[in-house]
């Protein structure tokens, strides 16, 4: 995990992109569309339970949103 400081509102606002992101993908075989919904799952279970002091979660959550987005 790396140093990224992210705050509660940006944390929230790279899982409702990561959740576009991977609603937008296209599945094409049953693999592939089960991996998406467990994704979207996994991503609205962490919006909804992350917490203002969960820093090191959002300092993950920022570090996955850089690692899907390809930002450096």
């Amino acid at each position: 995990m790396s140093d990224t400081v992210v705050g509660y509102a940006q944390a929230l606002a790279m899982l409702d992109a990561l959740m576009a992101q991977t609603q937008a993908e296209s599945a094409t075989t049953c693999a592939q569309m089960e991996t998406q919904e467990l994704t979207l799952m996994r991503l609205q279970q962490l919006r909804q339970t992350l917490k203002p002091h969960d820093k090191a979660q959002m300092a993950a959550i920022a570090d996955y949103y850089r690692r899907k987005s390809g930002a450096a």
